[in-house]
């Protein structure tokens, strides 16, 4: 880990929006709302959709850059008193989005562009100049740069979207600008970024070797070369992209597993257990993603957009979410206290048999849901978005007893500290 250990103060709040919007979403979806109980074009669906990848990973995804960035960069974030500001305006938008899209009406629309549109820009004025700072010296940062151009190519091209459903501008998206939305977002915003995370965590918590420049540099290039590939979809089609990305899957892939071969640490926790495995889904969610376009399947595009989005991004985001906040929780409470006396581990704030049962229902809720969505089954979805929600309860239980110090001994030195923000 580069640089001094930075502690920003409002990843729990982050965390806990982000874990709302999940459950809103699987709550909707458990009760027999959006695909596949309803056409995919359907709002509703839509507003599921845009609940989970705006609401419940878009939010994840801003609050953990604002924690790990200024570390993997050593740079201080700037301008970190807008954090709380992003926060409100991002929910905000989020929901205010799935609203324009549940009730077909403009107003929530026009307020989602307006919202959406300055929590990313309060998000990248803080983001922006700890990633400008370190791209001569940190071949990781330029995967981070890659990341946050996808954020804002993606929230602006979403804006234009909603701005064009209220009717404040004449556009009207086809397919291929809506493919292109959603590659920026999935593809080059969350995937890349969780790349660059992933092999931090790998070489942080697994002990594994730092990767070498040109395993960074492959990925990033591809995602380049798919990305120009995506803005000349209506000239050359989807197969340029798809293939640069399957590329860059691949590439990932290959150089996390050389990392887990070399790692030193023998037995890896359960957050890092649960993280191979979310990356480990990357592979099948690309290839179902290329089986659908060979096949002009809309239903093997969904499952495979679901591998994606809950498989590879929230496996990833709800492994780490209980050692991060244990972390920074440990950090806050007993780091001051380092050398006055003795001090639990950092692992004795966390039961890793919870999050493992956690991990577990969300692993064969996804399953189980990419299946059913690729067959057109409703009761097996349903039941499939039930032990999603059990699965992200376990998690958000656990995540909770982490910041009441649950488990540990009563201590009267040990005050349990605030929910939803680290006091510095």
């Amino acid at each position: 880990m580069s640089g001094e250990i930075h502690m920003a103060r409002w990843t729990p709040a982050w965390f806990a929006a982000g874990l709302g919007m999940l459950f809103l979403a699987l709550a909707l979806m458990a009760t027999g709302h959006g695909a596949p109980f309803a056409a995919w074009e359907a709002g509703e669906s839509r507003a599921i959709l845009h609940l989970l990848a705006v609401g419940w990973i878009g939010t994840l995804m801003i609050g953990a850059s604002l924690q790990f960035v200024p570390v993997l960069t050593a740079v201080p974030l700037a301008l970190d008193w807008l954090s709380p500001l992003a926060l409100g305006f991002w929910s905000g938008g989020a929901l205010s989005l799935a609203l324009g899209f549940w009730k077909a009406q403009p107003g929530p629309f026009t307020l989602a562009a307006v919202l959406l549109a300055m929590a990313a820009a309060m998000a990248l004025a803080m983001l922006a100049p700890c990633v400008a700072h370190a791209l001569a010296r940190l071949p990781l940062s330029r995967l981070l740069a890659l990341s946050l151009a996808g954020m804002a190519a993606a929230v602006a091209l979403g804006v234009a979207f909603a701005l064009a459903r209220a009717g404040v501008v004449p556009l009207a998206p086809g397919p291929a600008l809506r493919l292109l939305h959603g590659f920026l977002g999935l593809g080059l915003w969350f995937t890349l970024g969780a790349m660059a995370v992933s092999f931090q965590f790998l070489a942080m918590f697994g002990l594994a070797p730092q990767p070498s420049r040109r395993s960074l540099a492959a990925p990033g290039a591809l995602a380049a070369i798919a990305t120009l590939a995506a803005l000349a979809l209506p000239a050359v089609g989807p197969w340029p992209m798809l293939g640069a990305a399957v590329a860059a899957v691949g590439q990932y892939l290959g150089t996390g597993a050389r990392m887990n071969r070399q790692r030193k640490l023998k037995k890896p926790d359960v957050s890092l257990r649960g993280g191979l495995w979310a990356a480990v889904t990357l592979g099948p969610a690309a290839m179902v993603l290329v089986a659908a376009a060979l096949a002009g399947s809309q239903a093997l595009a969904v499952a495979g957009g679901a591998l994606l989005l809950l498989g590879w991004l929230s496996g990833l985001t709800l492994a780490f979410i209980p050692k991060i906040i244990g972390f920074l929780t440990w950090m806050e409470v007993f780091g001051p206290r380092m050398g006055l006396g003795p001090v639990p581990p950092t692992a004795a704030l966390t039961d890793a048999r919870r999050i493992a049962l956690g991990l577990s229902l969300w692993a064969m809720g996804t399953a189980v849901l990419a299946a059913s969505l690729a067959l057109g089954l409703s009761v097996p979805a349903q039941g499939a978005t039930i032990l999603l929600l059990a699965g992200a309860g376990v998690i958000a239980r656990e995540t909770l007893a982490v910041r009441r110090l649950a488990h540990l001994p009563p201590d009267p030195l040990s005050i349990p500290p605030r929910i939803l923000q680290i006091t510095p």
